[in-house]
């Protein structure tokens, strides 16, 4: 942000549009990234990007509304696929006997350890954007270790290893940035906002006006602590549940990671509508049955329609009727524009 504003001075549309173009730098991470844990996890690739990185929600907030999380989850999820690969590699990630490479094949002998420390450098780097992201070393982690043997030794040694690895990047990040660990305390600044769209602040405030109702006084704030604790406290045991799952080898690390992140977005103090992109593009590389595919375009669908727009309206007036208008206009003119030069496939006959 601040090497943009030095950039371009007090011209706001040119900063708008280099910060539009990192935010496309992580969506173009999405999409190379998605398709492949996609093909990892057995899920038609095609399917997979339809769902994640074609997302409505994405071009209508990450895109448009200019969210870090585009860069947030473009890095954890190259991370994921670059650790990945390391992980599932058939070579061995530490090369035996030790020895200086000195010839290209003696090189490529640490492509599993490089792609892994790579990973863990990029699932960091997402975190530094915004900290969930973080998740998705735990449950590399659990691979990792799923590989050793699933032993507690090889759980602390592949927990250690990368955990790390990961306080090295942030060490160096703080100290290029000069920021240090500062926003280590700012991370509760977000529980300020009290979100309608987050369960447990949705039942504090509910809560708190049938209160006031009732004569009682208005405990809103209290009943929030409460139910905020409730919800994080919940958010803890399902993750390590998740965790411990992938450690077992009963759950794809993909998957675990697409879960854990749905269950922190339904129990976080604050949900913001572009959230929802965190559980579902992981999930779409993941998940294959077809309830999970319709549930998450009727979600979709739902938010987009009647969620708050990238500026911010609700409800606005014309709204839903101009944007389909404009989704007609557009879908009739790809078709003219394609319809003799796609190989289109008839019917087969009854």
């Amino acid at each position: 942000g601040r090497g943009i504003s030095r950039l371009t001075g007090e011209n706001i549309v040119e900063a708008v549009l280099f910060h539009r173009l990192v935010v496309l730098l992580g969506v173009g991470m999405i999409v190379w990234a998605t398709p492949r844990l996609a093909r990892r996890c057995g899920v038609a690739e095609v399917s997979a990007l339809w769902l994640g990185p074609a997302n409505p929600l994405l071009f209508m907030h990450l895109v448009a509304g200019i969210h870090n999380e585009a860069l947030m989850l473009g890095l954890m999820l190259a991370g994921t696929e670059f650790a990945l690969r390391g992980i599932d590699a058939a070579a061995p990630l530490i090369p035996r006997p030790l020895s200086w490479p000195r010839a290209r094949p003696q090189w490529t002998r640490w492509y599993p350890m490089a792609a892994l420390l790579a990973g863990t450098v990029l699932i960091t780097l997402s975190s530094q954007v915004k900290l969930p992201s973080l998740l998705a070393l735990g449950f590399v982690a659990m691979a990792l270790a799923h590989r050793w043997g699933g032993t507690v030794k090889a759980l602390v040694i592949a927990s250690g290893a990368l955990g790390a690895v990961a306080l090295a990047v942030m060490a160096l990040i703080g100290w290029a940035s000069g920021l240090g660990f500062g926003w280590l305390f700012t991370l509760g600044t977000a529980n300020v906002v009290r979100s309608w769209m987050s369960p447990p602040t949705l039942l504090a405030l509910g809560t708190g006006q049938v209160g006031i109702l009732l004569g009682l006084g208005d405990h809103t704030t209290a009943v929030l602590a409460l139910t905020r604790a409730m919800g994080v406290s919940l958010i803890a045991v399902i993750v390590l549940w998740l965790l411990f799952a992938v450690l077992r080898g009963r759950l794809h690390p993909v998957g675990g990671l697409g879960v854990a992140l749905g269950a922190t977005l339904l129990l976080f103090p604050v949900v913001q509508p572009w959230y929802v992109l965190w559980a579902i593009i992981p999930l779409a590389a993941w998940a294959t049955k077809p309830r999970f595919r319709m549930a998450a375009i009727v979600f979709t669908l739902v938010v987009g329609i009647f969620g708050p727009t990238a500026n911010g309206d609700r409800f606005a007036l014309f709204q839903i009727a101009l944007a389909t208008l404009a989704s007609t206009v557009i879908l009739l003119l790809l078709l003219a524009l394609t319809f003799r030069r796609l190989p289109w496939r008839a019917l087969p006959e009854e």
